[in-house]
């Protein structure tokens, strides 16, 4: 997750401060993109199927990820975390 943006790889410390980091980033998005970039990147389903889920579009759930991921790397991007 984190490359050498931090320290040593392998820290349990620096591990969690990371985990911790994404976690609460992740919160942090309205739920629309959040719901739509769980859905996508952490449980990795197709986009068709989650714009059946949520009721909407598959363009609009696109979009949401899309959002969602350009929120998650600027938060991430101030904690000091690279991708």
């Amino acid at each position: 997750m984190a490359d050498a943006a931090g320290p040593s790889s392998g820290d349990p410390a620096w591990e969690r401060e990371v985990r911790e980091g994404v976690t609460r980033a992740f919160r942090s998005l309205p739920p629309r993109l959040q719901a739509a970039a769980t859905l996508a990147l952490i449980e990795e389903r197709p986009y068709e199927e989650i714009a059946a889920a949520l009721g909407t579009s598959e363009g609009t759930i696109k979009t949401r990820v899309f959002r969602a991921v350009r929120m998650l790397r600027k938060k991430l991007d101030k904690l000091g975390i690279r991708p």
